[in-house]
């Protein structure tokens, strides 16, 4: 917990821009994923100190660099291409902080980055465990110009009347689900009906993996 407190600020975490590309391999833009390279243990895998921070609390701090990180670096992506967009992960605490709005909104002013590119990815759980108040938050950054996504969707076992209530741009498709394509019938039954939804409700679609 102290070293990666000592981390966040320093050249030890970084960025990294994974690809997305639509369905005729034209990149789209990206997804921002951090990476820890500790200067004695290496790499430490993301599933091991993101627990940690949200356990200890440094999750707050971690997610504001990164969001003031990723946000420069799509303000450098839109001076190669305005089109290019870059989905950042925000945990469940970040959504729920007083001052999360006032942050993304002094990040895009600091860096430049064009409002409309950044997306911000969100998970299921934390739209139904309050769904009034995460309409509020979700309504408050909209009209900045962000847009959301629902990460791992599939996974979780909620009601879709969210999807018809919330200002919401995009729904990932769950890796578990893309891994059993194209052989697996169950997976292809329910990547094909989460592709018609997304289509009626005029969502993008995005897999993982």
């Amino acid at each position: 917990e102290q070293d990666l407190r000592t981390a966040i600020g320093s050249d030890q975490l970084f960025l990294h821009v994974q690809p997305q590309h639509n369905a005729q391999g034209q990149l789209t833009g990206g997804e921002a994923l951090l990476r820890w390279r500790h200067p004695e243990r290496g790499m430490v895998p993301p599933d091991q100190f993101i627990a940690l921070a949200e356990a200890s609390g440094l999750i707050i701090e971690l997610g504001t660099w990164v969001l003031k990180t990723g946000c420069r670096i799509l303000a450098d992506l839109h001076r190669e291409d305005p089109s290019l967009t870059l989905a950042i992960n925000i945990s469940p605490a970040q959504f729920k902080h007083p001052g999360f709005v006032d942050e993304v909104r002094d990040a895009l002013a600091a860096t430049g980055a064009c409002a409309s590119g950044l997306i911000l990815e969100i998970t299921e759980g934390l739209l139904i465990t309050d769904v009034n108040h995460a309409a509020e938050r979700l309504a408050e950054l909209v009209e900045l110009g962000v847009r959301f996504s629902i990460d791992d969707f599939g996974t979780g076992f909620s009601s879709f009347a969210y999807l018809r209530q919330l200002p919401l741009y995009e729904i990932k498709i769950d890796r578990s689900f893309i891994n059993g394509l194209p052989g697996d019938k169950a997976s292809v039954g329910i990547v094909c009906s989460i592709l018609s939804m997304g289509s009626h409700l005029g969502l993008h679609v995005v897999s993982e993996g």
